[in-house]
């Protein structure tokens, strides 16, 4: 199985070919709080993904410095990515801004 980091390779290649908005669906991740991951995520194409003990590094190093925008529908255990994201209900959208800082806005 794949793990953060091929995760994270998959959203920046998809988001290089132009795909605006690139969705996981959690499976049995317990979600302990949006930056620490734990369990796995599959992609649209059904290519599963292990979030471990690496996810808060790579998260930092491959997104937030990256500013790409991602956020969590906890609701509907879906992590999303790209500047496709719009504020839906019961989702918690994390958007970064232009100097790397990250906001919240819980609906």
């Amino acid at each position: 199985m794949k793990n953060e980091w091929s995760l994270f390779a998959a959203v920046h290649q998809r988001l290089a070919a132009g795909q605006t908005l690139v969705t996981f669906s959690l499976n049995e991740a317990l979600v302990l709080r949006p930056d620490d991951l734990r369990g796995t995520v599959q992609d649209e194409q059904g290519e599963a993904y292990e979030l471990g003990e690496d996810y808060p590094q790579a998260l930092q190093s491959c997104i937030r410095d990256q500013r790409i925008s991602w956020g969590i529908q906890f609701v509907d255990r879906v992590l999303q990515f790209g500047p496709g994201i719009t504020a839906l209900p019961n989702r918690a959208d994390f958007e970064i801004g232009p100097e790397g800082e990250s906001t919240i806005d819980l609906d």
